[in-house]
């Protein structure tokens, strides 16, 4: 069985909203447990919320916010059955999305274990190891150009 093409954009209604916030629950409470229930905070109300869909149906999200001056991207959140190449093409999606906002450079907090895969992408850390949300994180960025 063929696979079908992924699409990656910006949401379009609170539906697809609310099954990226679905995707986000399942990830960072069920999975990994770094949330007891919601991870909504109050990013998500200026956030630009970007969506993989297949066939329709939302299978992971990424935000990207700006935070005093900063690009923050955060929340990179992958259905478990669509994990190949889907992340890397929504951390993508993200930074096209703050060069089209004006931006140069984006920083996130990475999850220790998801630091290669984000050096892979051309970001690098900043930052010394440390604790943010109970799990050890470093903070990452990527500069364009």
């Amino acid at each position: 069985m063929k696979s079908s093409p992924i699409e990656i954009r910006p949401v379009g209604n609170g539906q697809e909203l609310e099954a990226a916030f679905s995707i986000r629950e399942a990830v960072f409470a069920e999975e990994l447990g770094i949330f007891s229930g919601s991870d909504r905070d109050r990013h998500d109300e200026k956030a630009i919320h970007l969506i993989a869909l297949d066939l329709g149906k939302v299978v992971g999200t990424v935000r990207v916010y700006r935070e005093e001056g900063i690009w923050m991207g955060g929340r990179l959140a992958v259905d478990r059955k669509h994990r190949s190449g889907v992340g890397r093409r929504l951390v993508q999606a993200a930074e096209e999305e703050v060069k089209r906002q004006g931006g140069s450079s984006m920083q996130a907090m990475i999850q220790a274990q998801n630091v290669a895969f984000f050096e892979r992408l051309g970001w690098k850390k900043i930052g010394p190891e440390t604790e943010y949300l109970g799990h050890q994180h470093y903070r990452m960025e990527k500069i364009f150009g």
